[in-house]
């Protein structure tokens, strides 16, 4: 399953693992942490960068 984006060049096993990569094209870091404006693909990684805010 080739990445659908003009100039990638990878290639995934399975069509779910090339459908999350092509997040990474198209939807920019929706998830942007309130305190630093610093932005997040995915939830999961905004969730684990506040434990440098709660220090």
């Amino acid at each position: 399953f080739p990445c659908q984006s003009q100039g990638c060049e990878k290639v995934f096993d399975r069509a779910g693992d090339r459908t999350k990569h092509e997040k990474y094209h198209y939807q920019g870091r929706p998830n942007v942490c309130m305190r630093c404006g610093k932005g997040f693909h995915f939830p999961k990684d905004l969730r684990r960068h506040m434990i440098v805010h709660s220090g």
